[in-house]
């Protein structure tokens, strides 16, 4: 009986630090977009360009897209894109085997504004708006 307890709190445990440790990635590549813009004085346009500020680690080393495709965060439990519409940019984090709890975040340059909310991206109130 206490293991039925036990285990399951445990995995849930640990799937909330794997989210964490995305989110702080997904954080740090907010900065990573902003600090670009502001080098170099364009804005950035795929994985490897933001490598020359800070790199974004996956189990085979830096993200080395051309691109801003999806990348699989290093661990393995996130996949990570980023959608960008002029000075705004939307990242997502998705984990396939933990859906609630994926990872949505923006970060808009024109305004400054930043958001990162956890949680199902289907939810309205979890949905970050940087407009």
């Amino acid at each position: 009986i206490l293991s039925s307890v036990a285990v399951p709190n445990y995995l849930n445990q640990v799937n909330r630090s794997r989210q964490n440790e995305a989110a702080a990635t997904i954080s740090q590549v907010q900065t990573t977009i902003a600090t670009y813009s502001d080098e170099f004085g364009v804005l950035p346009t795929s994985w490897n360009e933001l490598n020359d500020i800070n790199a974004v680690m996956t189990d085979d080393g830096p993200a080395t897209k051309s691109n801003f495709g999806e990348i699989i965060l290093a661990g393995g439990f996130y996949e990570v894109s980023i959608n960008q519409t002029e000075n705004l940019f939307n990242i997502t984090g998705t984990n396939s085997k933990a859906p609630n709890l994926n990872i949505m975040a923006c970060i808009n340059l024109t305004n400054g504004a930043s958001a990162i909310s956890k949680g199902n991206p289907s939810s309205a109130a979890k949905t970050p708006n940087c407009g």
